[in-house]
């Protein structure tokens, strides 16, 4: 009898461990395949772009009602000002950023530009950036600059990548896409031409400039996980243009600048701060805004 005890108790201490083992491995199971909260979709992102201003920290005055906050005029020891000490924004400026999700599969033309060298693939998915402004001017702290305020904003008069600046409307042409095989594809060096013009960016509020993204995604150890505010600068060549001032502009892919960095079907929710276009000295001249006439 005490033999049938034993072996009772032997199988009950087995079948309560074979119990806690699954529930453990259960709950590791769970927390591997756990998911963050997402949208059904969010693409995609389009920001107009206009002049960036210091800020009114000395205000000596009172804006007109209903809009009765302190302001900063030009006597005041913080007048309106740009934020750039390098670059002026010419009487026909305008400009924009634009950022599509492409997914593997996508129809829309816009995810579907010509290949290169005509041989066939996605090569604008999953993810597309663009953007254009022109009639951008020099100023003296600013060489090559022989008119200031005249003379185009092209600090690096390389050759650039793209043949076609954009309008403002329109991004500058060919598009620069990543390496063969894609997707994800290889980082295109081309793709950062132009680097000593100018340099597309965002900022988290808080935090500090540049620190563009925050992105919550399944590309962890232990998943889901939150990155920590990172930096991507995206390089914008700048163009001479007639009659004057320059247009500046970038057409690429995330994976073109770093290959890899999307991948279709891993899930991302990817923050981003506001978008700011940043001069050669570091300082930005242009943010996303709108313009009331």
């Amino acid at each position: 009898m005490s033999e049938l005890r034993g072996s009772r108790l032997h199988w009950t201490r087995a079948l309560l461990s074979l119990v806690l083992w699954s529930l453990a491995a259960s709950a590791l199971a769970q927390a591997a395949n756990a998911s963050h909260q997402a949208p059904v979709g969010a693409s995609p992102l389009y920001w107009s772009l206009l002049p960036a201003y210091k800020q009114c920290s000395a205000p000596d005055q009172g804006h007109n009602p209903p809009l009765g906050f302190p302001s900063c005029s030009t006597a005041s020891l913080t007048p309106p000002a740009p934020r750039s000490t390098q670059v002026i924004w010419g009487p026909s400026s305008i400009g924009f950023v634009r950022l599509v999700v492409c997914n593997l599969g996508a129809a829309a033309p816009f995810c579907n530009p010509p290949p290169p060298g005509g041989v066939n693939g996605a090569w604008a998915q999953p993810d597309v950036i663009t953007g254009s402004i022109i009639d951008l001017r020099c100023t003296a702290a600013a060489p090559p600059c022989p008119t200031p305020g005249t003379s185009p904003y092209d600090p690096d008069t390389a050759t650039s990548h793209y043949t076609t600046p954009g309008t403002g409307s329109t991004a500058p042409r060919p598009p620069c896409f990543p390496t063969a095989p894609n997707p994800p594809g290889g980082t295109n060096p081309t793709c950062g031409s132009g680097t000593a013009d100018a340099t597309l960016t965002a900022t988290i509020p808080g935090d500090a400039l540049g620190s563009a993204v925050r992105i919550t995604d399944h590309g962890n150890p232990s998943n889901p996980g939150t990155v920590a505010d990172s930096p991507f600068p995206v390089p914008l060549d700048c163009q001479p243009a007639a009659p004057a001032g320059s247009n500046c502009g970038v057409n690429t892919t995330v994976n073109a600048l770093v290959a890899g960095a999307i991948v279709t079907g891993a899930t991302a929710d990817i923050e981003i701060g506001q978008i700011t276009m940043i001069d050669l000295a570091g300082d930005p001249f242009a943010v996303q805004g709108i313009f009331s006439p």
